[in-house]
């Protein structure tokens, strides 16, 4: 029956239209005594409440923008390009010996 309840207060936090209601149950939802014997479910619901506060929270802010490769006259090794070969993790297919016959 806690279990109810939690998944309740989660369905209303997800479905909310006021962010302030949305804020309240979800509050609801991560004081409830049932969430240490639901823990999927309260996972459940924190992840929607990072993604609902995350879309809604303005714009994010920007990461490091990207600089020019160095260059190899400074002694670096030049970055390897898009067609460069890249290493592979499976293993080599020898082709079958060669049978003898008796």
């Amino acid at each position: 029956m806690f279990g109810l309840a939690l998944i309740t207060y989660g369905a209303l936090a997800m479905t909310a239209a006021d962010e302030k209601e949305a804020e309240d149950m979800y509050a609801r939802a991560e004081a409830h005594p049932a969430g240490a014997g639901f823990p999927f479910e309260l996972a459940r619901i924190r992840l929607a409440h990072g993604v609902r506060s995350g879309t809604r929270g303005g714009p994010r802010p920007r990461g490091p923008s990207w600089s020019a490769p160095p260059s190899p006259s400074n002694g670096s090794a030049p970055e390897a390009g898009p067609n460069a070969p890249r290493p592979s993790c499976a293993p080599r297919v020898r082709p079958p010996a060669p049978r003898c016959r008796t």
